[in-house]
C-alpha cells in the first residue's frame, strides 16, 4: 500500500472512530412497547381518542385505529407531575381488551376507578397498557385534562408566610368539574373551618382550566407552622394539604406554572391525532383566523371588477362608441 492509500485509510479509522464516539454520546431511545410495535408499526394512522377530559368513576370510549386485526389492551394512566415536570404514569383503572376489524378499527370503553387511592387530578395518558417509561414520543394515545376529587394546587400567591386574617385566593387545577372544597386550619389536634365566610368554590367547567378556592388565614394563631387542608364536600376522605406560619403582612410568592403535557407519539414514524397538546381556547383561536381569511378572500373576490374575455372584441366596440360620438 502507497503513502498516499495509508492516509486515506487512516483517516477513515480516524472518522469511523470520531464518528462512533459522537453517536455513542447520544443517549438511545427507549424502546416501544409491543403492543405499540404491533399496532402502529407500517400503520397508516396509529392514535387512540377519547372524549376532551376525563374524570374518576367514568367509563369512557377510546377510538383505536392502527393495523388491522391487532388484539391488545387500553388502559389510562394519570401524569404525575413535580416541579412542572412529568415524573410518572401511573396506570388508574382496569385495562380494557380490544380487536382492531379489518380496516385496523376498534372503539371500547375502559373504566376509571373513583377511590381515595387514584391521587390528584391534573391530565391522564390514553395508551396502550404495556408502556415503559417516560418518553411519550414513542407511545400511542393522547393526553387529556383529568378531573379528580383531590386538586392540583397551583398556590394563593404568598409563600408559606401568610397575611392573618385575610382572605386568599387558592387556585387549583384538575379538580372534578363542579366540585366544592372547604378549607381547614388544624389548631392542636383539631381542624378548623378556615373557608372564606360567604365565598364557594368557582370549580372550572374543565379540569384544565383554574378552580378557586377561597380561604382566610385565622387570626390569633402562634407564628409556628400550622397544617391547613382542602377537602372535598363529597368525599372528605380526599384532601391535599400545605403548611402556613401566620404573619402581619405575609410573603409574596408565584404561583406554580399551569403544566402542558410533552407531545406524545411523534416519533413512531406514522401519523398520529394527539389532540391533547392543542388546547380549546388555541384551536377556537386558530378557527376564528381561518374564518377571518375566508371573509376576507370572499370580499375580495366579490369586489374585484370583471376582466373581458375578448380584448379585439372590446377594443372593437369602444371605436364604435366613438365613432357615434
Amino acid at each position: 500500500m502507497n503513502r498516499i492509500s495509508t492516509i486515506g485509510a487512516t483517516s477513515i479509522a480516524l472518522l469511523m472512530i470520531s464518528g462512533s464516539a459522537v453517536m455513542g454520546a447520544v443517549p438511545a431511545h427507549a424502546e416501544q412497547s409491543a403492543q405499540t410495535t404491533a399496532l402502529c408499526t407500517g400503520a397508516k394512522v396509529c392514535s387512540l381518542t377519547t372524549d376532551r377530559w376525563l374524570r374518576e368513576g367514568t367509563t369512557p370510549r377510546v377510538s383505536v385505529r392502527g393495523n388491522p386485526n391487532v388484539r391488545g389492551t387500553v388502559r389510562v394512566f394519570r401524569a404525575v407531575v413535580k416541579d412542572n415536570k412529568l415524573t410518572g404514569l401511573e396506570p388508574i383503572g382496569k385495562q380494557t381488551t380490544f380487536f382492531t376489524n379489518a380496516k385496523g378499527l376498534a372503539d371500547v370503553f375502559v373504566p376509571i376507578a373513583s377511590s381515595p387511592d387514584i391521587g390528584e387530578g391534573g391530565w391522564a395518558l390514553v395508551s396502550v397498557s404495556d408502556i415503559q417509561g417516560l418518553d411519550t414520543t414513542r407511545m400511542p394515545g393522547q393526553f387529556v385534562p383529568f378531573g379528580s376529587f383531590v386538586p392540583h394546587l397551583l398556590g394563593d400567591g404568598y409563600t408559606e408566610r401568610k397575611p392573618a386574617g385575610q382572605t386568599l385566593d387558592m387556585q387549583a387545577t384538575g379538580a372534578v368539574p363542579g366540585e366544592r372544597y372547604r378549607v381547614q386550619v388544624k389548631q392542636g389536634d383539631t381542624w378548623h373551618d378556615a373557608t372564606a365566610i360567604g365565598e364557594t368554590t368557582e370549580a372550572a367547567a374543565n379540569p384544565s382550566q383554574i378552580s378557586h378556592i377561597r380561604w382566610t388565614v385565622p387570626r390569633g394563631l402562634t407564628g409556628t407552622k400550622h397544617d391547613v387542608r382542602v377537602q372535598s364536600l363529597t368525599d372528605p376522605r380526599r384532601t391535599t394539604s400545605w403548611t402556613l406560619i401566620p404573619t402581619a403582612d405575609g410573603v409574596k410568592g408565584a404561583r406554580s406554572s399551569l403544566f402542558t403535557p410533552p407531545p406524545v407519539g411523534t416519533n413512531l414514524g406514522v401519523p398520529t391525532t394527539d389532540r391533547g397538546s392543542h388546547p380549546e381556547g388555541v384551536v377556537k383561536a386558530a378557527t376564528g383566523v381561518l374564518f377571518g381569511a375566508g371573509v376576507v378572500s370572499a370580499l375580495a373576490l366579490t369586489s374585484r371588477p370583471k376582466r373581458r374575455d375578448n380584448p379585439d372584441r372590446a377594443q372593437k366596440e369602444s371605436s364604435n362608441q366613438v365613432s357615434a360620438s
